[in-house]
């Protein structure tokens, strides 16, 4: 894959994840969006904020990872989890934001996802015929 549009695509990313959590609270959207799904109607606030936070990072991470393929796995873990509490310390002078470490342990969970996923598929893609 093409460098140059794995690294506009990291920066795309970051730059929409610097959006939803600096700017207004997404979650009141997100919410309403995951409640009004068949079969998720009975989801709490505290699960949806998890799966957000959780699954924020993984994109994140993913394409990192790609786009700076000689840093290992767990130094874009690393810069990935120093972003998320970059992000929370802002947070704290922030008005109708709110500022955890919980917030932190998800993204850095999301971001662990990221990596394992860009693992597996490069080397499925390195085993795979050309």
């Amino acid at each position: 894959m093409n460098r140059p549009w794995l690294t506009a695509g990291a920066v795309v990313v970051a730059l929409g994840v610097a959006a939803l959590t600096i700017g207004p609270s997404p979650g009141e959207v997100l919410f309403t969006l995951a409640r009004s799904v068949p079969g998720l109607d009975e989801l709490s606030v505290p699960t949806v904020e998890m799966w957000a936070n959780i699954l924020l990072f993984v994109p994140v991470a993913l394409l990192l990872a790609a786009a700076a393929p000689r840093l290992s796995g767990v130094l874009v873990w690393l810069i990935c989890t120093a972003a998320s509490a970059g992000v929370e310390t802002v947070q704290l002078v922030l008005p109708g934001r709110e500022s955890t470490v919980r917030d932190i342990v998800h993204n850095s969970a999301g971001a662990a996802l990221g990596v394992l996923l860009h693992t597996l598929v490069s080397r499925w893609r390195s085993r795979s015929p050309r």
